[in-house]
């Protein structure tokens, strides 16, 4: 359970407590509006191995296909 401080339309404060789905959207969008992004709650080691895998899709992508192996379709951030 998660507790969300806020003020209504009105600009009086009110607390919201949430858990599951709700909770994640909620801190979801809070992270939008303090600029956070998900890489952001990454380790150093989970973003290492992200840029590894997306550096050797890049290469797999500018190199002609070899034969008989289709290229990977997944998309290229």
């Amino acid at each position: 359970m998660s507790s969300f401080a806020s003020l209504d339309r009105d600009g009086k404060p009110f607390e919201l407590e949430a858990d599951g789905l709700l909770a994640v959207c909620i801190q979801h969008e809070m992270d939008h509006l303090e600029g956070k992004l998900f890489v952001d709650y990454l380790s150093e080691l989970e973003r290492g191995r992200i840029g590894k895998k997306l550096e050797k899709e890049r290469r797999e992508r500018a190199a002609p296909p070899e034969a008989g192996r289709e290229r990977s379709k997944v998309p290229v951030i």
